[in-house]
């Protein structure tokens, strides 16, 4: 059996609140300034770090906030991309991404771009130096958490993920004009 003790809170162990904020929105959606911290190795195969290392970088999140990534699954997801040899890398998975103060993301994936490709012709090597990252959006999932930390405030309706795109205003529209359309040819 384990025996977890308490934390002991100090000038470099403290908590980090949980962001019940909408994300930025228009020109600021896909430029956050955002610290990542981790534990991960320096590169793929390498050995783990023995401090925690932290990265300031520019977080995106919205329909077009991780390349790879449909809008619907950017509707729960945070990226960032490595820039001049840093990004996250093999052990950073769990980390944390704090964006105003607050933690905005759980490290979940690394990739690379050229990864995206469905038509690549074998799959590239990955490299912690050129990885693109991406986060889970905490924010769509506080209520969830809340049921086992009763502290933490819940999903506000800015977070649900599920705001709908205007690609789908405009099919459900044009679907609209069609059918009135239909009915106008019929009943002439």
């Amino acid at each position: 059996m384990c025996s977890v003790l308490p934390f002991e809170f100090s000038e470099k162990v403290s908590v980090v609140p949980l962001s019940d904020e909408m994300w930025p929105q228009g020109d600021q959606m896909y430029n956050v300034p955002c610290v990542a911290a981790g534990w991960g190795r320096h590169e793929m195969g390498g050995k783990l770090a023995t401090h925690l290392q932290k990265l300031d970088v520019t977080a995106r999140h919205g329909e077009d906030g991780c390349v790879c990534d449909l809008p619907f699954q950017n509707k729960r997801l945070v990226c960032i991309s490595g820039k001049a040899g840093k990004g996250l890398c093999a052990g950073d998975s769990g980390s944390v991404l704090v964006c105003n103060k607050k933690a905005v993301g759980v490290a979940h994936i690394i990739y690379l771009e050229e990864a995206c490709n469905p038509f690549r012709i074998r799959m590239p090597k990955l490299s912690c130096k050129q990885s693109l990252s991406a986060f889970m959006y905490i924010c769509p999932f506080l209520d969830w958490i809340r049921k086992h930390v009763p502290d933490v405030p819940g999903t506000p309706i800015s977070c649900n993920g599920c705001k709908i795109s205007s690609s789908l205003v405009k099919v459900v529209v044009l679907n609209i004009l069609l059918k009135f359309q239909a009915i106008n040819i019929y009943l002439s």
